[in-house]
């Protein structure tokens, strides 16, 4: 069976919450967003898991920054100790997920704040 596959990547900074519907159906059947960069996103297999995610933007990134800058790094600690687990990242997206449904969104992570920080991105 076949263990990575790519999908082109269709979603655009606007469209989180399509973004997280769409990885949380992926979990279900097994697949699990391993990179997403470009134009591509890539999946690899494992056990089918009900999770919830958080796509979210990082507060001032840019392409030049990248995903891995200070504000980055600050950020995915913040949504870490708020009790999400960090799946990967791309320019702009930093993704989380949970398996316990009482984890909430906290600080940047909220849609308010991302409303703006999308808006801020645009």
């Amino acid at each position: 069976m076949k263990q990575k596959k790519r999908i082109w990547w269709t979603f655009n900074l606007w469209e989180a919450d399509a973004f997280q519907q769409y990885l949380e159906e992926m979990a279900l059947q097994g697949w699990f967003l391993e990179n997403v960069g470009g134009s591509v996103m890539k999946f690899y297999r494992a056990q089918p898991e009900k999770r919830r995610y958080a796509a979210l933007l990082v507060p001032g990134s840019s392409s030049l920054t990248g995903a891995d800058s200070w504000k980055a790094e600050q950020f995915r600690k913040e949504c870490q100790e708020a009790g999400w687990d960090f799946q990967c990242s791309g320019t702009y997206w930093q993704i989380f997920y949970t398996t316990d449904e009482s984890v909430k969104l906290t600080g940047d992570m909220t849609e308010e704040r991302q409303f703006l920080i999308q808006k801020a991105l645009s």
